[in-house]
């Protein structure tokens, strides 16, 4: 099959050498390639793109926590600022670790957690609260900051997550950390 790749970072006229050489590796372009559909020749007609149902088969959803929390989906927990919502999480996260029963009393399966965090640190304010619920420490990780390539081949540096920049970099560590549930 044929699949197109939109290559993050690449320069005007760059291809994938270019790519390649900036400090990406053939693992990212295999999730990236992953991630895309094969071409169909009507792929490339300009307008709306519509599938009809009977195309589409129906799969369960994967469920963590029945009718609250699905797996491999997104979930938004909402609210004003200072109204709990970074301690209910992380009493989510500790209980995932340890597995157990969630308040409606179906049970909890045993995972591991991923934060990526912008406001709170993991010293002063995560790990109290997570240590606060007994939480299993070995089960819940932090992603702290990116390593990328600095242009050109000139070493790396240490840069803020950016979900548009480095996705595949986070998808690639939830499949080698083995990672259940990410809250960011």
């Amino acid at each position: 099959s044929i699949r197109v790749l939109q290559l993050p970072g690449l320069p005007a006229q760059g291809d994938v050498s270019d790519w390649l050489d900036a400090g990406h590796d053939t693992f990212e372009l295999d999730i990236l390639a992953d991630q895309s559909a094969p071409v169909r020749p009507e792929d490339h007609a300009l307008g709306a793109v519509i599938v009809s149902l009977e195309d589409i088969e129906a799969k369960p959803i994967d469920w963590v926590w029945k009718r609250w929390l699905a797996r491999g989906k997104v979930t938004i927990l909402g609210g004003p600022g200072g109204h709990g919502k970074s301690t209910l999480t992380a009493w989510m996260a500790a209980l995932l670790s340890q597995g157990g029963s969630w308040p409606d009393g179906l049970p909890a399966p045993r995972g591991r957690v991923l934060f990526l965090l912008a406001e709170d640190a993991l010293d002063d304010t995560l790990r109290p609260r997570l240590d606060a619920h007994q939480a299993d420490l070995s089960q819940v990780k932090a992603l702290t900051f990116i390593r990328e390539a600095v242009e050109k081949g000139s070493g790396t540096r240490e840069t803020f997550f950016n979900l548009s920049k480095h996705r595949p970099m986070l998808e690639a560590a939830i499949i080698e950390h083995q990672i259940d549930v990410v809250i960011i």
